[in-house]
């Protein structure tokens, strides 16, 4: 099954629901697009899912920048886990926290980061994640 994006409200401004279902990029199908706002759901409870995440843009929205974007990740499966997997989320070099690039899932139930976009690096909110 591929990867699926599914837009939401008009009133989101650009958030979607992005589900993943196997490794690649973290992009819209249609366009190719990065996602960096919105939800990104790791479902595959059999093997694990390495995803590639865009760094936001530097600046104001208003000027096509990301700076304010919040974007949330995490792992739900639609069946019972069958096997002890671990997802992670690459991004480009020290664009997590100034210094990081991987997140990584363990599934023990409900794992999340939520990543606030500011000056062109993702910065955790809450996060339930390791980084590396």
């Amino acid at each position: 099954m591929a990867n699926k994006i599914f837009p939401l409200t008009p009133e989101d401004s650009g958030s979607c629901l992005f589900v993943a279902t196997q490794s690649g990029p973290i992009v819209d199908p249609a366009n190719g697009n990065p996602v960096k706002r919105g939800t990104v759901i790791l479902n595959s409870p059999s093997a694990g899912i390495a995803m590639t995440l865009a760094a936001p843009r530097s600046g104001p929205q208003i000027a096509g920048g990301d700076d304010g974007v919040v974007l949330t990740i995490l792992i739900a499966t639609d069946v019972p886990l069958t096997t002890h997997v671990t997802h992670t989320v690459t991004c480009p070099a020290n664009s997590i926290k100034g210094k990081f690039s991987v997140l990584n899932f363990v599934p023990d139930g409900g794992e999340v980061c939520s990543l606030f976009a500011w000056s062109g690096v993702w910065w955790p909110l809450t996060d339930t994640t390791s980084l590396s």
